[in-house]
């Protein structure tokens, strides 16, 4: 029960008139608590429990602003949770079923621009014109489980999408650039004659979509050549060995279609 002071002096009072010892101890006051049926750590906001302070009862946990549990009957929906596609809950407790599940970015034409590296021993910059002021024009179509993106007019690279993350390329013998200069070619604007190397660019990459028409990329390039003559191609460009790699980040931008008079 909950202390009085009006109480406790009336008891003081009587005591002393009737010439006896009183002794008073404070009992705890009474604290509010939450249930916590499915033991997740979120509570249930309409499954209070009044109790003593000290600690709260079996099955029951103090709650806060962001403590709240939305399905107290499993511990796989709470808000810590990320959204099962196709289950019909809403298990991140965000109050929509099923979120960012059907997301899919715009199709048609998409601009890469604003590179960066943090480092380019590949020369990829030099080799490709990576710059930051560089634009580079793709095509974007998609496709069950994600979408193809093809780039300067190349072969189309695949895709898988989780929600607004995706990395890629996926396909076999996709993401390479394979150089044989067994018959002579160029490195950069440079002719060379014939040699015995193969230079291969693998690269990888990986973003997330803040929106239908805007991403944020990531890019991991390894270079790798077999061959008598790789110490000298890849000197050609300032390459020194025969592995190299390069991180670059930029982003990924859609162009809206030209409304046609």
């Amino acid at each position: 029960m909950r202390n009085s002071m009006l109480i406790a002096l009336l008891a003081v009072a009587c005591g002393e008139k009737a010439g006896v010892s009183v002794e008073l101890t404070e009992a705890d006051t009474d604290c509010t608590w939450y249930t916590d049926a499915d033991g997740d750590g979120y509570a249930d906001p309409f499954g209070a429990v009044e109790a003593g302070c000290d600690a709260p009862p079996e099955g029951a946990m103090a709650a806060t602003d962001g403590m709240w549990d939305c399905d107290d009957t499993s511990a796989e929906n709470n808000p810590e949770a990320e959204d099962i596609c196709g289950d019909d809950m809403d298990n991140d407790c965000d109050g929509t079923v099923d979120n960012l599940c059907d997301f899919a970015p715009n199709d048609g034409d998409w601009l890469g621009d604003n590179f960066a590296f943090s480092t380019d021993e590949c020369m990829m910059a030099t080799l490709f014109g990576l710059t930051p002021d560089a634009v580079i024009p793709s095509v974007l179509t998609n496709v069950d489980g994600g979408f193809e993106l093809t780039v300067w007019g190349g072969p189309p690279s695949s895709f898988t999408l989780d929600r607004m993350d995706f990395t890629g390329p996926t396909g076999e013998d996709q993401g390479k650039i394979v150089t044989d200069f067994t018959e002579g070619g160029a490195v950069g604007e440079v002719e060379v004659p014939p040699m015995d190397a193969i230079v291969t660019l693998t690269s990888e990459v990986s973003g997330t979509f803040a929106s239908e028409t805007e991403a944020a990329v990531a890019m991991s390039t390894v270079g790798t050549c077999e061959g008598a003559d790789c110490a000298t191609i890849l000197a050609v460009v300032g390459i020194t060995g025969e592995t190299c790699s390069s991180e670059a980040t930029y982003d990924l931008n859609w162009e809206e279609p030209a409304v046609e008079d």
